[in-house]
C-alpha cells in the first residue's frame, strides 16, 4: 500500500517514524518545505519526499495523478484515487482532462458510489464546456445503472 502524508510537521514525522517500523506501506512525504519532508524519510529507506505546498490545487492535482499512474489497475484503491483525480482536475479548471479520466474510471468500476461520483463529475465537466444535453444525457444514463440504491439515486437529481 502507498500512502501520501501530506504535512511533514511534528505529527508528520512521528507518524514516519511509526510506519518505518511496519513493512506494510511505502510512504511518500509531502511537505512545503522539501528539507523536511527528506528528515521526515529519512525514517527508513524507501521512503520518498517530496515537494508541496497543499494550498496549490494544481500541484496537488497532479501528484495525484502520479498517484493514480503508479497504482496497479487491479488494487480498488487504484479506481477511488481516479475518482478523486477528476474531481480535482475539474475543480483546477482542466474539465477536458477531467471527462477524460471520468470516463477511463467508468468504463473500469462497478462500485455503485464510485459511478455516481464519476457520472457527476462527467456531467459537471460537460455543463462547463456547454452541452448541457449532454449533462443531463450523463446523469440521466447513471440514473438507469443497475445496482443503484434511493441514496445514490437522490445524490444525482
Amino acid at each position: 500500500m502507498r500512502i501520501l502524508l501530506v504535512g511533514a510537521g511534528g505529527v508528520g514525522t512521528a507518524f514516519a517514524r511509526i510506519a518505518a517500523r511496519r513493512r506494510f506501506a511505502e510512504l511518500v512525504i509531502a511537505d512545503y518545505d522539501l528539507e523536511r519532508a527528506q528528515r521526515a524519510a529519512a525514517a527508513r529507506d524507501g521512503f520518498e519526499a517530496v515537494q508541496l505546498d497543499a494550498r496549490d490545487e494544481r500541484a496537488a492535482a497532479e501528484l495525484l495523478g502520479c498517484a493514480v499512474a503508479r497504482t496497479p489497475a487491479d488494487l480498488a484503491q487504484h479506481n477511488t484515487l481516479v475518482r478523486w483525480l477528476a474531481e480535482a482536475l475539474y475543480r483546477v479548471g482542466d474539465p477536458a482532462e477531467a471527462e477524460r479520466v471520468a470516463q477511463r474510471g467508468l468504463a473500469a468500476t462497478s462500485d455503485p458510489d464510485l459511478l455516481v461520483d464519476l457520472h457527476w463529475t462527467l456531467a459537471q465537466c460537460r455543463m462547463l464546456g456547454g452541452s448541457s444535453a449532454a449533462s443531463l444525457d450523463t446523469l440521466e444514463r447513471a440514473l438507469s445503472s443497475p445496482g443503484l440504491t434511493a441514496r445514490h439515486r437522490a445524490r444525482l437529481r
